[in-house]
Parts: structure tokens; sequence; C-alpha cells
């Protein structure tokens, strides 16, 4: 499979994460506290499951945070 790119952020409804987009296999993460973040290396299927949680600020801290370099952006 290759490797989509979503070039758009697509707003969520989260206490933690404003919005979410995934490119060149990176995932791309705005908080509501305005910084955003870029997460490198994260499957396709890992961003998928973030979009669609019902708990997405638990998805992102149990699969994401602390598990794959990342660096701010904004």
């Amino acid at each position: 499979m290759t490797t989509q790119i979503i070039r758009e952020m697509t707003p969520v409804d989260s206490l933690e994460l404003a919005a979410i987009g995934y490119r060149n296999s990176n995932l791309v993460i705005q908080f509501h506290h305005g910084r955003t973040y870029e997460y490198f290396q994260i499957p396709y299927a890992e961003y998928e499951a973030l979009l669609n949680s019902n708990d997405r600020a638990n998805r992102f801290h149990n699969n994401i945070d602390g598990l794959f370099a990342c660096k701010r952006i904004a």
C-alpha cells in the first residue's frame, strides 16, 4: 500500500486534540493549547484508528505519545 498524503487537518472532538492530519507517514496533531507536533513513521492504520476512536486523547497517550519520535512544528 502506498502512503496516502492528507494535506488538510481534520478537526476532531477531543478534550486535548483539536485536529489531526497525516502526510508522508507522519502524523500531525494540533492540540487545543495551540501547539502542533509532527510524529514520525506512524503506520497509516494507527492514524485511522486515532481518527475513528471514541476516546482520541486516550488512544494518543496509549499508542503514540512517548512511543514515536516527534518535533514541535508550531
